[in-house]
């Protein structure tokens, strides 16, 4: 089987792989993955159907194709019960009880179970009480260091970068390749921090692996008077703040962005040495709330 699997004894029919089980209370609490004639039938435990999405949604509810649970969950459709959160690459992350635990890997095949004991030998990691210590101590101060260097990172982008950002924000291509300066500065602020591990390393440094978001970036964009002028509507349509100044036209596009980064943090000097972006991407803006906003 692809995946920890509940064998049943009921028989299921074909057309009903991927149809949801629910307990005595009404929760879902597996997926159909596959049976036999006269039984039996193997449930997929829950935790691989929440990696899943599926398209259908009605559009009155959502409007933006596949749907999975957690967002069913921001609509207040779905309750899910337990830890578990879905991050921007799709990875979903379920922290389990102790017994629940054990119970995955006593069915689950060895090869592919890892303890944290044996992770530990070359790699040391706080746990959940120190993590949520640091965090609440150094909070502040992560969120200072991490927006600090997400400009920073924005600001030393090529031109052809920038240009991947803004396409993000559907301007048409003609528009983009018409841009010859821009700058980026922070308007809100950062949003959604969340420390996703803290490992500590060579005795003095901690590495703090972060995500967030900076939930308003303005680029102000510089472009030809002449170029402005004979594609007007087309910038306006989605550029704010447009000025002509003689031979220059300068305009601005809000996007919001998110980043994952990496700090060190010295616990000696208490103070974060070095911040670095790994990772950064564009969050587009749901078009229930575009509409809204208009």
């Amino acid at each position: 089987m692809p995946a920890t699997c509940i064998e049943v004894a009921m028989d299921s029919i074909g057309g009903m792989s991927g149809g949801p089980v629910v307990n005595d209370d009404g929760w879902l609490v597996g997926i159909i993955s596959s049976s036999f004639e006269g039984g039996p039938t193997y449930v997929t435990l829950l935790w691989d159907a929440l990696r899943l999405s599926v398209s259908g949604a009605p559009q009155s509810v959502w409007p933006e194709g596949d749907v999975n649970l957690f967002m069913g969950r921001e609509l207040g459709l779905v309750f899910i019960k337990g830890d578990g959160t879905l991050d921007e690459k799709g990875n979903v992350t379920i922290t389990l009880s102790t017994p629940e635990m054990e119970q995955l890997a006593k069915f689950s095949d060895p090869i592919h179970v890892t303890r944290r004991d044996a992770l530990s030998c070359t790699r040391k990691f706080l746990d959940d009480a120190q993590l949520e210590s640091f965090e609440e101590k150094w909070s502040r101060e992560m969120e200072e260091a991490a927006s600090t260097a997400a400009l920073e990172h924005l600001g030393r982008l090529t031109l052809p970068s920038v240009c991947e950002f803004l396409a993000a924000a559907d301007i048409h291509a003609n528009c983009l390749t018409s841009i010859r300066h821009f700058s980026v500065e922070d308007f809100e602020g950062l949003e959604d921090p969340a420390v996703i591990s803290v490992e500590e390393r060579e005795g003095t440094t901690l590495t703090v692996s972060y995500s967030f978001d900076l939930l308003s970036v303005i680029w102000t964009v510089e472009i030809s008077s002449t170029d402005y002028f004979s594609r007007a509507a087309d910038f306006e349509e989605h550029f704010l703040n447009v000025a002509v100044d003689g031979e220059t036209t300068s305009m601005e596009v809000i996007q919001r962005c998110f980043f994952e980064a990496e700090l060190l943090f010295n616990p000696v000097s208490e103070e974060f040495t070095r911040a670095s972006i790994t990772r950064s991407g564009v969050k587009h803006r749901r078009r229930r709330d575009q509409a809204r906003s208009k």
